[in-house]
């Protein structure tokens, strides 16, 4: 409690990014300069704080009355009412400023970029091949052993046939690498240059490569075809400093799926997040898996 004493008062300066307060309190999320980046691709919006908003005092005692006025892309300035933690912002009022671009014009041009999920503009079946910055790790199995194994472990995980299929049918879209799908060393050369490019099964960004080593405790050039596909449940069932809520908001979507049309396509836009330009790959991959797993299609 200390903590919200004003000895210790933080100050700092953000942009507001969303309005749209789920408990509808007035609150803003907020890009706070020094400690958010400005690329979604590392800070995702969902993953930003909600800070409160100071208001002038204009209501009745039960709190109904003046409702902020801000909108996306007004530069505020707040503090922190919990001093030195850092987890609870509060905007004190808004300050003029010279125009950067808004967090919707950003989010446009990386998916323009093929920023946003990592995925190319690019058909991503024939991603630009060529040198890997540190040694390839060896590809197991054939092609269809990959498949069989992926598409079993994510049943032994409780997802249906169908959620299955559709996952696998993903990170097939994903991960061919060098004319093999399922390729652990999969890289796509056209995103965010040296030492940002994404990697793996299902194309991660450094931010997440990051999660995956404080959660296995190993170095990303060590990781192993299973290793991955943990990930992708770990990822799927647990929150992060990275990815906020989302890939878990994503989970719950995927085990409602009925179909595979529908799982492929929850994957790719909520846990992927992909530009959404090759959907329909990813779910005929997902009827491929299907058929060369179960012999069916249904």
């Amino acid at each position: 409690m200390m903590e919200f004493y004003g000895d210790n008062v933080r100050w700092w300066i953000g942009v507001v990014v969303n309005v749209l307060d789920p408990l509808q309190l007035g609150r803003a999320q907020v890009r706070i300069f020094g400690i958010h980046s400005r690329d979604n691709l590392q800070i995702p919006t969902g993953a930003l704080p909600w800070a409160t908003v100071l208001t002038p005092n204009v209501g009745g005692v039960s709190g109904i009355g003046f409702t902020p006025q801000l909108l996306p892309g007004a530069q505020v300035f707040g503090i922190f009412l919990d001093g030195k933690s850092s987890q609870a912002p509060c905007v004190i009022g808004a300050m003029p400023r010279i125009e950067i671009p808004s967090e919707q014009q950003l989010a446009s041009e990386q998916w323009r970029a093929g920023a946003q999920g990592q995925e190319s503009l690019t058909d991503p079946g024939n991603r630009t091949d060529g040198g890997v910055d540190h040694q390839p790790l060896p590809v197991l199995g054939s092609n269809q052993d990959r498949i069989t194994q992926a598409y079993d472990y994510f049943r032994n995980q409780g997802y249906t046939k169908e959620q299955a299929a559709g996952i696998v049918g993903n990170l097939m879209v994903e991960s061919r690498f060098n004319g093999q799908e399922l390729n652990i060393n999969a890289v796509n050369y056209n995103d965010q240059g040296q030492g940002k490019h994404s990697r793996g099964l299902a194309q991660w960004g450094p931010g997440r490569r990051t999660i995956f080593e404080q959660w296995s405790g190993k170095g990303w050039n060590t990781a192993t075809f299973e290793d991955q596909l943990g990930f992708v449940i770990h990822e799927l069932n647990n929150a992060d400093d990275y990815n906020g809520a989302l890939n878990v908001k994503a989970n719950t979507n995927l085990k409602s799926a009925k179909t595979v049309d529908q799982a492929a396509t929850i994957f790719d836009q909520q846990y992927e997040r992909s530009s959404g330009q090759h959907t329909d790959k990813r779910i005929r991959e997902g009827y491929r898996v299907l058929q060369l797993v179960e012999g069916t299609v249904s």
